[in-house]
């Protein structure tokens, strides 16, 4: 039995630690409309300087497990799923709607009147800046820019990662991969599935919370999909569902993915892997990079850390780099030109579970982490600036999911934790002109490099 099966329990575990985070108790001041702001939410550096400065913050009436936000666009728009409800957040952090409050004909199941009793994952935007994202119902749902309902598509397994958008010709695609390892491609247009792979042909060793990534035409000759798996990385023909090539992480059993996939502006796939595991965290971890010919084409793989750790998230960062991070050992940062590792831990205890970092164009790098952390380092991985999110008693069993921080153009930089949404600033300046900076490649979260970065 490959070790896949035991990280499923773990991931169990986890799913349950998000459900009791999903229970959310409904704040004794709740302002849908205003702002709720902490002055103590700002850490001070040893000099007394305020590096960066909390300019708002707010409380969702539902907090969940992790899940990335999206930005509409130029209009800074900003959809987060948190627990049972998708709330779009406009300047300021005032609630413009909180689906499925802003749509009183939606029933669950679809035409049954049951309450809904799920979660919601990370949305990503489809045409018309529509919302797609996945539940914990074995339900991939769609909502307009206004929270009314598009559709409901029923997958098989709960959908905890964000689906990945395709245009091509003007027609949407939408890309779902299931935490059983089931694949659909479904067309936005008609809300019918062009093909899956569901049943005995899903995926043997599928990882929880994953996102497809698009591969353009024009880097891949066709529209294609990738998926990576604990034990493999597979390319499908997008518009036929056909096996173009795959990538075995190890036929010795001995490596698996860990980290989501991400892929540079030549069609480039990078990953981390994980070797020798004991309990949750491997004695190494590697850096592997498959060519968009596939692994006829030569795949290469490099040792990021030999540290005891886990590492759970990867972005692209500025210089040849990839940010790493991890679920016990911080921040790294790889340079792949000088194969070397730097590594940031953090500047208190209980540093976890680093989401997807963000680079800025000036080279500071934002990132949250659990149980309650807002952090800003430099390019170099120095200190630069934190802020702790305070728990009151109660609060989401003391631990607030982080996720990929959204920046800005304006350099604004949106942090979900739970039921926290805060917006900081550092400076002015917006993203690194990156192919893959945060989750999902940009701030519409589609997985497609194709797509513009805001």
């Amino acid at each position: 039995m490959r070790p896949g099966h035991l990280i499923i329990l773990y991931a169990l575990l986890s799913f349950a630690c998000g459900e009791d985070a999903g229970q959310l108790p409904t704040p004794e001041v709740v302002e849908p409309e205003g702002i709720i702001f902490d002055k103590d939410l700002i850490t001070l550096d040893t000099s007394g300087k305020e590096y960066c400065n909390v300019v708002w913050n707010k409380t969702l009436q539902t907090g969940g497990s992790i899940s990335h936000p999206a930005m509409a666009g130029k209009q800074n728009i900003i959809l987060i799923s948190s627990g049972q409800k998708l709330y779009a957040l406009e300047e300021a952090g005032k609630t413009a709607w909180q689906w499925p409050d802003s749509d009183p004909d939606w029933v669950w199941p679809p035409g049954s009147g049951v309450p809904p009793p799920w979660e919601l994952y990370s949305p990503a935007l489809s045409r018309e800046n529509a919302p797609v994202f996945g539940t914990n119902a074995n339900y991939v749902i769609s909502v307009d820019k206004n929270g009314h309902s598009r559709f409901a598509v029923k997958v098989e397994g709960s959908v905890s990662g964000a689906p990945a958008i395709s245009k091509l010709d003007d027609k949407y695609r939408i890309l779902v991969v299931t935490d059983e390892g089931a694949i659909y491609v479904i067309k936005d247009e008609t809300q019918s599935v062009l093909w899956s792979v569901t049943g005995d042909e899903r995926l043997q060793y599928p990882r929880e919370a994953t996102q497809p990534l698009v591969g353009p035409a024009a880097l891949y000759d066709v529209e294609s999909m990738l998926v990576l798996a604990y034990d493999r990385l597979l390319c499908f023909e997008l518009a036929t569902g056909d096996l173009r090539w795959e990538f075995i992480v190890d036929v010795n059993e001995d490596k698996e993915a860990t980290s989501n996939a991400i892929m540079d502006m030549d069609g480039t796939v990078y990953f981390v892997a994980g070797e020798d595991r004991d309990g949750q965290e491997y004695a190494r971890s590697y850096v592997f990079k498959v060519p968009p010919e596939g692994p006829d084409a030569g795949v290469d793989s490099w040792l990021l850390t030999n540290l005891p750790t886990r590492v759970v998230s990867l972005s692209q960062g500025q210089q040849s780099t990839l940010l790493a991070g991890t679920n016990n050992a911080g921040l790294f940062s790889f340079d792949l030109l000088s194969k070397s590792t730097k590594q940031f831990q953090g500047v208190e205890q209980n540093f976890e579970t680093v989401a997807q970092p963000i680079q800025d164009a000036n080279g500071l790098i934002y990132f949250g982490a659990s149980r309650h952390w807002l952090h800003v380092v430099t390019q170099t991985l120095d200190y630069h600036w934190h802020a702790k999110l305070d728990l009151p008693d109660g609060d989401l069993g003391a631990i607030l999911w982080p996720s990929s921080p959204i920046l800005r153009e304006d350099g604004l930089a949106i942090f979900h934790n739970g039921n926290r949404v805060n917006a900081v600033r550092c400076g002015e300046t917006g993203p690194a002109n990156l192919a893959w900076p945060r989750f999902g490649a940009n701030n519409l979260n589609s997985g497609n490099v194709a797509d513009p970065r805001l």
